[in-house]
């Protein structure tokens, strides 16, 4: 559907082309593609005007591939934002991940965004292996999905990466035991405990007795549950996390934090 849109968008003879957050729902080929796109359609196609496009992004690494010039928003969610200066695409985003425009001398931000090229102090000496999986193959009626052995090393953040449909989601609901693999595969299962978000959400109504138990069982989430939770099953749930006056406290922090959010 997010391609339609985009194609909807740019099939139109128009002066300028403005895209809302056009890679949401993408996946990373399909953004290459749309990036390419964008580029193509800003420089003139078949012999046309070449036109300007404007596109809000949050994608830093798209951002920076597809875009001449970045500006920021900066201010207070929901309560005011101001636009910064036209800026080169690297100025702009280094601006954004440090909290500081030098060229308006205004720092909008306390915290300074940095990446770190590897885990902290782990050398491949002294790594410690957290789980270890073989070969693991996984058939459905029209789609095989074959893995090498492999490694999951404690403390790392191991990125998968592919377009849809090539066996990620997959892979990864066979680490978290959610799926079994295929008869003679070499695994069984990390001995630990998996916390496992899946990537397909359903509508909020048909997952709505799921959502009221993840809440109700999360010490953090009573304003949540309250927001969710049928009358019937108030006092019950009133009676089993704690005083009144705890709750009432929270009910007036979340009533609190709904009225900012407008």
């Amino acid at each position: 559907l997010q391609r339609v849109f985009i194609c909807s968008c740019l099939a139109k003879r128009a002066d300028l082309y403005i895209l809302d957050e056009p890679s949401a729902y993408l996946d990373v080929k399909k953004r290459i593609k749309l990036a390419q796109l964008l580029r193509e359609r800003a420089q003139g196609v078949d012999n046309e005007k070449p036109c300007p496009i404007l596109v809000v992004e949050h994608d830093l690494a798209i951002l920076d591939y597809l875009s001449d010039t970045v500006q920021l928003f900066y201010g207070v969610p929901h309560q005011f934002g101001i636009i910064s200066r036209p800026l080169t695409t690297k100025k702009g985003i280094n601006a954004y991940l440090t909290g500081f425009l030098k060229t308006e001398n205004i720092e909008f931000r306390e915290k300074e965004y940095t990446f770190k090229r590897s885990a902290s102090g782990r050398t491949w000496s002294n790594a410690k292996i957290f789980a270890r999986y073989g070969k693991i193959s996984k058939t459905f009626e029209s789609f095989r999905l074959s893995m090498n052995p492999g490694t999951i090393y404690a403390s790392e953040i191991l990125g998968v990466v592919g377009e849809n449909g090539c066996g990620k989601s997959t892979f990864a609901k066979i680490l978290a035991g959610e799926l079994q693999p295929d008869s003679g595969s070499e695994f069984e299962g990390i001995q630990a405990i998996v916390s496992y978000k899946i990537f397909n959400v359903r509508p909020i109504t048909a997952q709505l007795p799921f959502v009221l138990y993840l809440i109700e069982n999360s010490f953090y989430s009573i304003e949540l549950y309250l927001f969710w939770c049928p009358v019937e099953k108030l006092h019950r749930f009133l009676s089993e996390k704690g005083s009144f006056l705890r709750v009432y406290l929270r009910v007036q922090w979340f009533f609190h934090e709904l009225l900012a959010f407008q």
